[in-house]
Order: structure tokens, then C-alpha cells, then sequence
């Protein structure tokens, strides 16, 4: 069984291990975004968003061995004349270990990530994905999320 503990900053390393997979997809998705995974740079990236406030990171637990966790924050928008202010959970970052993929370790971390949002006030629950991670969109459908926004982009110069 799968157990989920909340990280700290203390957990950079444990987190930059864990992100090489889902950087090594992101760059190859969409190599003019994404960097290149430098385990020491993540790390140090991990560290300095745990130490922010309103933001959270769990890691799921497989005996002792770390296989998968979820980054999460507070988005706020100030009310102005064309939209009401909002208060959202975003489900930034969640990666899970290949071979511990469909054995119910992102459904745990997504749930120990609604418990924070659940005690955060928070209007809705977000989660974010890129258009070529379809594993993703399928995964948060397949938890009650739904299509809000779709974001087109092209380079400047085509």
C-alpha cells in the first residue's frame, strides 16, 4: 500500500529524483520551454518553492522507496471589472514513477493535495497540463476535472 507524507524543503533531493521523468516528457514535448533535468538546479528549485507560502509538495511512498508527488499552490485573482476575484488550488506539478503508474499512487497524492485545498478556502481545485501529455488529461478526467481553458501559443516568427 502506498503511503503519502507531506514534503519539506528537507525533501528537495527526494522531489528532483522524482521529476526527471515528467521533465524529461515536458522537454521532449516542448524542447523551447523546458530545460534539461540538473538534478542540483531542481533541487534547489524544490527548496526555494517549499519554502514559500501556499505552496505544498507530497511524496508517495512505496515501503521506503519514494515513487511519485504532487506539487500544489494558491493562484489568487484580485476582482476587477470584467471578472470576479478567485482563489484557486493548482495542481501544478504530479509525477508518478513508471512503473508505479495505474497502481493508484497519483489518485493518493491528488487526494492528500484536495485535503489541503479542502482547509485552504479555496474556490475550485485546478490542475494543469500540456497539450501533448494525454496521459495527464486522461488521468485528471478520469478524476472529475474538466476542460476549462485551452491556451494556443505559436513562436513569434512563424
Amino acid at each position: 500500500m502506498v503511503r503519502i507524507e507531506a514534503a519539506t524543503a528537507a525533501d528537495a533531493d527526494v522531489l528532483a529524483d522524482l521529476n526527471r521523468h515528467v521533465q524529461g516528457l515536458h522537454v521532449d514535448g516542448a524542447p523551447h520551454l523546458f530545460k534539461r533535468h540538473v538534478h542540483d538546479e531542481v533541487a534547489a528549485q524544490f527548496e526555494e518553492w517549499l519554502g514559500e507560502e501556499n505552496v505544498w509538495a507530497f511524496i508517495a511512498y512505496q515501503g521506503e522507496r519514494p515513487v511519485g508527488y504532487v506539487l500544489a499552490l494558491i493562484r489568487e485573482r484580485p476582482e476587477n471589472p470584467v471578472t470576479r476575484a478567485w482563489r484557486a488550488f493548482l495542481i501544478d506539478q504530479i509525477s508518478v514513477e513508471p512503473a508505479w503508474k495505474g497502481k493508484g499512487v497519483g489518485r493518493a497524492l491528488v487526494e492528500a493535495a484536495l485535503e489541503v485545498a479542502r482547509e485552504a478556502a479555496v474556490d475550485e481545485v485546478q490542475a494543469t497540463t500540456w497539450a501533448f501529455n494525454e496521459q495527464a488529461q486522461a488521468f485528471f478526467r478520469a478524476l472529475g476535472f474538466d476542460v476549462q481553458v485551452l491556451r494556443f501559443g505559436r513562436p513569434l516568427d512563424q
